[in-house]
């Protein structure tokens, strides 16, 4: 046990130095010695997100659940390899349960509201996204996926007022300045 936290040790640390291959390497030793910590799973998981190698991390995170079910970190980070692996639903259900470890953590708000966006309940994604957005104001993304929901929805002074917040954070974007231009067109009856 003792020869298993000196490797997850050392590849925490490489981890955290973005060494993704060497990190695996030694996480993988950890899970040799011994295969019961969860946390060794999570890092796994967590190292192979990073790759970009979504379908292994995933694997690795649902051990790291399996083993420890109440671990927000594992939970919220298997939400977003399930939703970058286009699996909505599994995505939707484990923003769920992270939901419920951690009520009110932007990162879910988010994550659970970009989801319920991408299926296209706007109604539940802007719960969320409000949510979030009342957590974190300044964030870029949730604003502009506000701005794209009200647009949807018709209301349209809305939609520019999250627009225009968007530009003030990131003048140079051309789908913002799109969604405006038509906004303000549409203001002016043209």
């Amino acid at each position: 046990e003792e020869e298993a936290s000196t490797y997850f040790d050392k590849g925490e640390s490489l981890l955290k130095n973005q060494d993704y291959d060497n990190a695996i390497r030694e996480l993988e030793h950890a899970i040799e010695i011994d295969d019961r910590n969860f946390k060794s799973y999570y890092l796994l998981g967590r190292a192979f997100y990073k790759k970009g190698d979504y379908e292994s991390a995933k694997n690795f995170l649902l051990h790291a659940v399996g083993l420890r079910s109440d671990d927000f970190s594992s939970n919220i980070l298997l939400a977003v390899v399930f939703e970058n692996l286009g699996d909505y639903d599994k995505a939707i259900t484990q923003y769920i349960i992270a939901k419920d470890l951690r009520p009110g953590d932007f990162g879910v708000h988010y994550g659970l509201g970009r989801t319920y966006y991408k299926v296209g309940k706007i109604y539940r994604a802007l719960n969320e996204l409000l949510i979030a957005n009342e957590k974190n104001p300044g964030n870029f993304e949730v604003n502009f996926i506000l701005g794209k929901i009200y647009y949807e929805k018709g209301d349209f002074k809305d939609s520019l007022k999250y627009f225009k917040f968007c530009e003030s954070i990131n003048s140079g974007n051309e789908m913002v300045k799109n969604y405006i231009n038509y906004l303000k067109e549409y203001e002016q009856g043209n």
